[in-house]
């Protein structure tokens, strides 16, 4: 009877209304050891993908019994019950068959419980995406219109520019910038569709040091400096060059605006089994551990006091773009020593 009335509140406490996984989790721990022989003398703890769960006597002893939770035949966890003293011996140690037959029932449940709460977690982003791509499509819709009069306008003005003025090596460089904003604004209208056939030989180093040189004026307002170790790398490499640097142009933005006054951002390139790794690393306050799990979620920021600060955008669109060619952007951080993303791209 205790078995199944177990059973039956594990199944309650996940039909009840807006609950956590955590709180899920918690729960059955404080629920299980109650269903055992001796629950005066009994304590459990549950790790799933090492996150822990326990309840407040716990004390892992020698008389134990476990089971593993399972997702897909694959290993997320274990459910522990322990005795905190010793207990006659039954079928198992001291526990019975039924409680051998239970453990299993409940890890069982468990698994499903998981594997329910992260469909439901990728339906929730997939309908963050989506929005994310109907907004991005009237945000490049705004855009468009007004940079069409300014490429217009500008391609005027060019021709009356002579050659041998002082600031006509600027020509180019505007003229190239207008086709990145442009290509972005392509982007948006198919957004996390990112065009893989776009790869051409890049000359990586440039690549890096045309975006350094578009963010000068930011590191001067904010009095940091740029380091770029350039001896990673120094060949040219068959890459989508729009894609790098809007990628490079949102990373290296975020290091600024985080850097403290006076600090230098590291750069540097490498190339490991046809891999192309990029990174990125600041001196800043670092990522707190409890929201880097959120860091490439869409509409998420931790800049909303910043004056400049976006929508939370960059980062979510930088990863899937990243993935969509067949890498990935990934970041380490410690609280107080700075963060460092990596951009791996492959390169065949």
């Amino acid at each position: 009877i205790k078995e199944l009335d177990c059973l039956y509140n594990v199944y309650k406490i996940m039909d009840e209304p807006d609950i956590t996984l955590d709180s899920v989790c918690q729960a059955v721990v404080d629920l299980i050891v109650s269903s055992w022989q001796y629950p005066e003398a009994a304590c459990s703890r549950l790790v799933i993908y090492e996150q822990e769960f326990k309840t407040k006597n716990f004390k892992e002893t020698t008389w134990k019994q476990s089971c593993d939770i399972m997702i897909h035949h694959e290993y997320i966890g274990t459910l522990d019950v322990c005795y905190l003293e010793e207990k006659p011996p039954s079928d198992e140690g001291p526990f019975l068959a039924e409680e051998r037959r239970l453990i299993t029932a409940v890890g069982s449940r468990l698994g499903h419980i998981v594997r329910r709460y992260q469909a439901e977690d990728a339906l929730l982003d997939n309908a963050k995406l989506a929005a994310t791509g109907k907004l991005a499509a009237q945000i490049a819709h705004e855009i468009n219109n007004p940079l069409a009069a300014i490429t217009g306008s500008f391609r005027l003005i060019k021709t009356a520019v002579p050659k041998d003025h002082p600031r006509y090596k600027f020509i180019g460089v505007i003229e190239k910038e207008f086709d990145r904003i442009a290509h972005v604004i392509r982007q948006m209208y198919g957004l996390y569709q990112a065009d893989n056939k776009s790869r051409h030989n890049c000359p990586v180093n440039n690549c890096i040091a045309d975006v350094i040189s578009l963010l000068e004026s930011n590191c001067t307002e904010h009095r940091v400096s740029i380091d770029f170790d350039k001896h990673g790398i120094d060949d040219t490499l068959e890459l989508p060059e729009y894609i790098l640097k809007q990628v490079l142009y949102n990373i290296i933005q975020n290091a600024i605006e985080v850097s403290p006054k006076g600090q230098t951002i590291k750069m540097a390139t490498a190339v490991a089994d046809n891999i192309l790794t990029i990174s990125v690393s600041d001196r800043g306050g670092g990522i707190p551990e409890e929201i880097q799990d959120k860091v490439f979620e869409p509409f998420f920021t931790t800049k909303k006091t910043y004056k400049k600060s976006g929508m939370g955008l960059g980062l979510s669109v930088c990863k899937n773009i990243i993935e969509t060619i067949g890498g990935n952007l990934e970041f380490e951080s410690k609280a107080n020593c700075g963060t460092t993303f990596r951009i791996n791209i492959p390169i065949n």
